[in-house]
């Protein structure tokens, strides 16, 4: 069973400390447990009930009325209502309870139905990746076990592959050659998956090459395939010396390309980029560049 923190409670529903312990007084919403420490935490299913509560009371329920509801009906006012709304903010935190149920069916219906409805660009800029920030605090705090977020990832991943492989091929005469990679350790291969998408998506030719490769594996990709633009990602915590070295390696190794590089390591840290290479800060500034700068 994970435990969750007041602090990340407040993190996961945007409900306050203050309100929370307001409302366990008055309404005796939760009944939190205790440490040897005295120190309060909270259970699976404390979040759940706390994450439809949330979300009901920024769909205008006043807490009075929730709290007279059971759990079972208040959770069945929060399905209704997510079956027929696209709003971020709802589904993400529909979402957020499906991830604690581990409810890989509610999870799947949730992601086809925004899929569908404000389309794959949207859904990742909008619910997947705030969705994984959120997860992701909790991991880095040790409030929840890797395999909840591993359970996510999973199904996104099978979700980008899948429109990956509807994507018509519009190449024109302007188009430019793309070569995607991760480095040894890397893991994260979701913004890196998407990026392709979006590549393919402005009519540009994209090769993504997969995860765990060493630069000199894929230097044969460079002589046959002659890339424009090499794009990479660091997200995995690393010393900066071993940054700047795989940055300057790169680099050199992919002399007439341009490189771009991701992820919070790079972002997050101070180094000499090489004349050759660009950092990418978000998904925006990666599809601006798409849209504007690549002639």
């Amino acid at each position: 069973m994970n435990r969750f923190s007041i602090k990340d409670i407040e993190i996961l529903t945007g409900i306050k400390p203050h309100t929370i312990r307001i409302w366990e007084q008055r309404y005796g919403i939760l009944q939190p447990q205790r440490t040897a420490t005295n120190i309060r935490y909270y259970s699976d299913n404390d979040l759940k009930l706390m994450l439809n509560v949330s979300l009901l009371n920024k769909m205008g329920y006043k807490i009075s009325k929730i709290t007279c509801l059971s759990a079972d009906e208040i959770e069945n006012k929060v399905r209704s209502m997510a079956e027929s709304a696209c709003d971020a903010d709802i589904n993400l935190g529909v979402l957020l309870n499906c991830l604690v149920s581990l409810d890989e069916e509610a999870f799947e219906d949730l992601l086809n139905k925004n899929l569908n409805c404000i389309g794959l660009e949207m859904t990742m800029n909008n619910i997947i990746f705030p969705f994984l920030q959120r997860i992701g605090m909790l991991w880095l705090g040790g409030s929840i076990a890797p395999a909840f977020e591993h359970f996510f990832t999973n199904l996104v991943r099978q979700k980008l592959i899948a429109a990956i492989d509807k994507q018509e091929r519009k190449i024109g005469p302007d188009s430019k050659n793309f070569l995607l990679f991760l480095p040894p350790n890397e893991p994260h291969e979701l913004g890196l998956l998407y990026a392709h998408y979006l590549i393919r998506s402005r009519g540009h030719r994209s090769i993504y090459m997969g995860l765990n490769l060493p630069v000199h594996h894929i230097l044969c990709a460079n002589e046959m395939y002659k890339p424009d633009y090499v794009l990479t990602a660091l997200t995995t915590c690393v010393k900066i010396k071993a940054v700047e070295e795989f940055v300057q390696h790169i680099s050199k190794a992919f002399s007439q390309s341009k490189i771009l590089i991701s992820g919070t390591q790079a972002l997050n840290r101070c180094f000499q980029v090489p004349h050759n290479a660009r950092l990418v800060t978000d998904f925006d500034d990666f599809i601006f560049l798409l849209e504007n700068k690549i002639s």
